[in-house]
């Protein structure tokens, strides 16, 4: 399996990559062609774990399911750094070289995306049904299912709409080859 981390390595922070940019002769750097993947692999991954806590919810099984929430939040929080780091500020300052019409809308796009995740970490953060117990476990399902939903359409807009611009965007590379 490829890690996360191993991609993080290629930028380990806006500052690298914005660095990078500037030092260039105008032209994007090159990329890792297996990010796209990897944060495709990564949706996979956050879907198995949503449908375990909404099973496990469910189900009951409350310590079990605390676990999971844990899983579930810290592979979101994982894929939320990289793509912020790796995706959204490349993107950003590719649309800065682009028209003012395809600055808007990537910057647009970028903003939603954050908005969602803004919305998922306070699922976490501040949601008053967890820890879930069978007392609580009926407005938590409620909840989790509507959070599930927030979390497919962000997947699947990333999917759709910004993993293509940034696979269109430049000349590619393996950078563990």
């Amino acid at each position: 399996m490829h890690s996360l981390e191993l991609n993080t390595k290629l930028y380990s922070g806006k500052q690298n990559l914005r660095q990078d940019l500037e030092k260039s002769d105008g032209a994007l750097p090159d990329y890792d062609v297996s990010l796209i993947n990897v944060l495709e692999e990564n949706h996979q991954v956050m879907i198995n774990t949503y449908n375990k806590v909404l099973q496990t919810a469910k189900d009951g099984n409350f310590i079990n399911l605390q676990l999971l929430l844990v899983d579930l939040l810290t592979a979101f929080t994982k894929h939320i750094h990289v793509e912020d780091q790796l995706i959204n500020g490349y993107l950003k300052i590719l649309a800065k070289r682009q028209s003012r019409v395809e600055e808007k809308i990537i910057t647009k796009y970028v903003l939603e995306i954050k908005d969602i995740s803004i919305t998922i970490f306070s699922f976490f953060s501040h949601n008053p049904f967890i820890p879930v117990n069978k007392k609580n476990s009926e407005m938590f399902i409620i909840e989790l299912e509507v959070i599930g939903q927030i979390l497919q359409d962000r997947i699947d807009r990333e999917e759709r709409i910004l993993y293509p611009i940034f696979k269109n965007s430049r000349k590619t590379r393996h950078i563990l080859s």
